[in-house]
């Protein structure tokens, strides 16, 4: 992939070399081509060249770098694990505030397919949360369920219909109908249960085989809204062909351990936090991503409920730790680079005075920070690698996952670092070689009128350059398209009086505001030399808007002037000609 990245770059900047050809032979020179790379690359020498002529405070300096980029490397850590993600339920409010482990729905549809909570998972979680939260296990009969009225013969089928129950269970409470002896073979039955097999308190039911004595009845309806945290009903849910179904009408509740025994499984976990004692979210958290997979864990306020799904992801871990070694760093290096450019504003003054522009002289102030960056963060991940295989080989754990796609945002992140600490010697270099921030020629003269006489910071030594000056312009204003402004009539040379001038009309962006004006560009003798201006007049528009827009054609003409300065004397020759 890098070697494709370097093709790519390469064959772009070539095209963009035979684009750059194809445009001056076809308009002409009038274009201001900067050398980017030239500047990059003798900027980033001469600090390399700097940095050299004191080694010691180089290598100190480079050593924090180092030390930097070890630390992040260290201490950041991406753990690839199991992340819990909180999904909304939309379901009626449930009873309790608390959690909810509970099985699969039971897969029907060929078969039955169930998985109940295996009994050491059950006593896993009350090991782990027992002391600080009230645990309720709850069973089920997974499967066709057969009730028998001894004492009148009558017979029902029901699916699912049964559940045990602790003898404090919530769900007891809320139904007021007492207790349920552990271990008996008692059973409390819903009112269509009791109408089907037209029993009362006390009389004797068989379920699957097994004799219960009746010792309450509740209500449908009451239990309709008993809704668990999950948002169901505390009796099994079954996955059919015709869809998802529940019994909720003829149910029967018998003791947890008895229904146990008659070869029940465990249902569900409901985990009821203590208020006097700490928090369990972050065990409970723990034990959904190690059984996340097979069975379902659920958390409710009281008022709404959540699901808590464990996803594989990437986590970000000890990212606080580093704070306050990343603001110490970059108070040190920008100390140190700060000292550096002082040293060195002699230097920065020559290459300003050369023609390196303030934006040149201040990024070889970043370079500085780039270079130490670069062998920074090289040098620190080898140390943060070595380190790390010598605190296993001793037996300490600091790991360090080489392999982990997230560990070069850590090394970008050092990069970034370094560099921001050069950042403000850099602007004070650029305050230092134009403290006024003013570097834009500005027009000294004003409209009167309509009509606008503007001197040109450009002059010349003889009526023949003048004339390849404007023949060079003329060209310009001919095959060149600005978005400023259009050329209405091509321009034409004139002799008058003393100088020569090129004429042309031209409309003004925005053009929908019908600004037009007729353009003079002047050559006159002063003296000894040939001075430039421009006289403009108003055509069409408004004045306040011609003013404005006016400025901008100006500085078109000026880059061009410019320009020409640039030009090889065999290129001029062929516009005095």
């Amino acid at each position: 992939m890098f070697t494709s990245v370097l093709s790519l770059l390469y064959l772009v900047f070539e095209n963009y070399g035979i684009l750059i050809k194809i445009r001056e032979k076809l308009a002409g020179k009038h274009f201001i081509e900067t050398a980017y790379r030239g500047i990059f690359f003798a900027s980033f020498s001469l600090s390399v060249r700097n940095m050299r002529k004191r080694p010691l405070r180089t290598a100190l300096t480079a050593l924090t770098v180092v030390l930097l980029v070890s630390s992040i490397t260290l201490i950041i850590s991406w753990r690839f694990h199991d992340i819990v993600v909180f999904k909304k339920i939309e379901a009626p409010s449930p009873l309790y505030a608390g959690f909810l482990v509970k099985e699969p729905m039971i897969d029907a549809c060929e078969g039955i397919r169930a998985y109940p909570i295996p009994l050491p998972l059950a006593e896993y979680v009350k090991c782990v949360l027992g002391n600080r939260a009230k645990i309720y296990l709850r069973a089920r009969i997974g499967g066709s369920v057969v009730f028998l009225a001894k004492s009148t013969g009558k017979k029902i089928n029901v699916f699912g219909g049964v559940i045990g129950l602790k003898s404090d269970d919530p769900i007891l409470q809320k139904l007021f109908v007492g207790m349920l002896p552990e271990g008996s073979h008692t059973v409390f039955i819903s009112k269509p249960l009791q109408e089907a097999l037209e029993v009362s308190i006390g009389d004797i039911v068989t379920i699957n085989g097994e004799d219960f004595v009746v010792i309450g009845v509740f209500s449908d309806d009451a239990f309709a809204r008993l809704f668990d945290i999950d948002g169901y009903l505390p009796t099994p849910v079954f996955i059919t062909q015709s869809g998802i179904i529940q019994e909720k009408s003829f149910v029967a509740i018998v003791p947890y351990d008895t229904l146990l025994k008659l070869g029940g499984g465990i249902s569900s976990i409901l985990i009821i936090p203590e208020k006097s004692r700490g928090g369990i979210m972050e065990d409970v958290i723990e034990i959904s991503q190690q059984i996340g997979k097979l069975y379902h864990v659920y958390y409710s306020d009281g008022e709404e409920s959540w699901g808590l799904i464990p996803i594989k992801g990437y986590e970000l871990q000890r990212l606080e730790n580093t704070l306050i070694p990343l603001i110490l760093t970059c108070l040190v290096l920008s100390n140190t680079i700060l000292g550096s450019t002082f040293e060195r504003r002699k230097e920065y003054t020559i290459c300003s005075s050369l023609g390196l522009s303030p934006s040149g002289v201040s990024f070889m102030a970043l370079s500085e920070g780039l270079v130490y960056s670069v062998v920074g963060v090289m040098l620190g991940y080898i140390t943060a690698v070595c380190v790390s295989l010598a605190a296993r080989i001793l037996g300490y754990s600091l790991p360090l996952d080489i392999s982990s796609p997230y560990l070069p945002l850590a090394i970008v992140f050092s990069i970034a670092t370094t560099l921001a600490s050069s950042v403000y010697p850099a602007f004070s270099v650029f305050k230092t070689i134009t403290p006024s921030l003013k570097r834009k020629w500005e027009i000294t003269t004003k409209p009167l009128g309509n009509k606008w006489y503007i001197p040109l910071p450009f002059r010349v030594d003889g009526i023949e350059e003048c004339l390849g000056v404007l023949n060079y312009l003329a060209e310009y204003f001919e095959k060149v398209y600005t978005r400023d402004f259009i050329v209405v009539e091509k321009p034409v040379l004139k002799a008058k009086d003393n100088s020569l001038a090129l004429v042309l009309t031209i409309r003004l962006a925005p053009y929908d505001a019908g600004i037009s004006e007729y353009i003079e560009i002047i050559g006159r003798w002063e003296e000894d030399k040939i001075v430039f201006g421009v006289l403009s007049v108003l055509k069409t528009g408004k004045r306040y808007m011609w003013i404005s827009s006016h400025k901008r054609f100006i500085d078109h003409l000026r880059k061009q002037l410019l320009l020409w300065r640039t030009l090889k004397p065999e290129e001029r020759l062929k516009y005095i000609k």
